[in-house]
C-alpha cells in the first residue's frame, strides 16, 4: 500500500473481476507470477485489437464504462517499473503518459513513425527520451 495515496494494486481482485477487459486481466495475471516489465514488452506484445479498444477507452474518457482499466493499466505498469506514484498527481501524470503511449504504439503500428519501445517509461531517468520519429518519406 503507498502510504500517501492509500492506493495498491490487488491483483487477485484484478484477475477475477469479468467486467474488467481481458488484457487488464492478464496483465495482472502475468504482474502477480513476476511483478517486473517494461512499457515497451507490454506494448509489444498487446493484439492490435487490445490497442484500439484501449484507444477507443482513451478517446472517450470517463465516460466510457471501461475507463478504470486504463486507470489500472497505467498504476500496474508504472509500479512494474518501480515507479508506483507517491500522491495523486503522479496517477494523472501516468495515465496521460500512458495515454501517449497508446498513441504512439497505434502510429508505430500504421507505418507512420518509428517507434522506440525501449524509451517508453514512467520513470523520471528516460523523460527527455526519444520515443517517436516521423518516418522519413523514402521509408
Amino acid at each position: 500500500m503507498n502510504e500517501d495515496t492509500g492506493f495498491h494494486v490487488n491483483y487477485a481482485n484484478i484477475i477475477t473481476e469479468k467486467s474488467l477487459l481481458s488484457v487488464t486481466r492478464l496483465l495482472a495475471g502475468d504482474m502477480s507470477k513476476n511483478p517486473y516489465m517494461t512499457v515497451g514488452d507490454f506494448f509489444k506484445n498487446i493484439t492490435d485489437g487490445d490497442l484500439d479498444t484501449l484507444g477507443k477507452i482513451i478517446d472517450k474518457g470517463e465516460q466510457h464504462k471501461n475507463f478504470e482499466d486504463i486507470m489500472l493499466i497505467s498504476m500496474m505498469l508504472a509500479a512494474a517499473e518501480g515507479c508506483g506514484p507517491s500522491h495523486i498527481d503522479q496517477y494523472v501524470s501516468h495515465f496521460n503518459q500512458f495515454s501517449m503511449f497508446v498513441a504512439c504504439e497505434a502510429l508505430f503500428r500504421k507505418g507512420i513513425v518509428k517507434l522506440y519501445r525501449e524509451n517508453m517509461s514512467f520513470g523520471e531517468d528516460l523523460k527527455d527520451a526519444i520515443i517517436v520519429e516521423k518516418l522519413d518519406e523514402n521509408n
